[in-house]
């Protein structure tokens, strides 16, 4: 259902490109990217920035495309300098990241997690963040960004489930830590 949404905002974007007329401000995509080592990446609304130029829409679909068909290395390629030249579109960032994600690149996934959660801070972007700094070993950090996460969206559920799973798991550590003190 999404995808028919995609397509259809896709070609009409197509023809105005083609037609020279100004581009409509949104593009509407959902996204997923999983392995069955890792979870499936986050399911985003994703709006391209009004101000990119017609080119840049048409790489940006480019690389969704390739995305799509398995062509992480390729669109990683065109996401960086898109995200280079962007560097606070969220949709671009959002996309670099999953072509990050998918080329094994969790360095530079994780960075650009970083920049979304500064470009967008939204509770999703703060959630794709803290699953890559859990992935890249930056538990700390991680934990300090469920806190943030939780005291600007206090409503989102999964932040203090995630609070509490590693509030539970500090508490079993001092525990043991002190047991074997004694």
């Amino acid at each position: 259902m999404w995808l028919a949404s995609l397509d259809q905002r896709l070609t009409s974007r197509k023809s105005a490109v083609a037609k020279a007329e100004t581009v409509p401000t949104t593009i509407t995509a959902e996204s997923t990217v999983s392995e069955p080592a890792k979870p499936a990446v986050e399911k985003a609304g994703l709006e391209a920035s009004s101000s990119l130029s017609p080119e840049a829409v048409a790489d940006l679909e480019r690389a969704r495309t390739w995305l799509a068909d398995g062509q992480a290395s390729r669109a990683l390629r065109t996401l960086r300098r898109l995200g280079n030249d962007n560097p606070k579109d969220s949709t671009i960032l959002t996309l670099w990241g999953q072509a990050a994600e998918q080329t094994k690149a969790w360095g530079e996934a994780r960075s650009v997690a970083e920049q979304r959660a500064r470009a967008e801070h939204s509770a999703e972007a703060l959630l794709a963040l803290v699953r890559l700094q859990k992935l890249t070993g930056q538990s700390e950090r991680a934990k300090n960004t469920l806190q943030l996460l939780a005291k600007d969206f206090p409503e989102n559920q999964e932040a203090r489930a995630q609070l509490e799973k590693l509030d539970a798991k500090s508490k079993v550590a001092l525990q043991s830590n002190a047991a074997e003190e004694e």
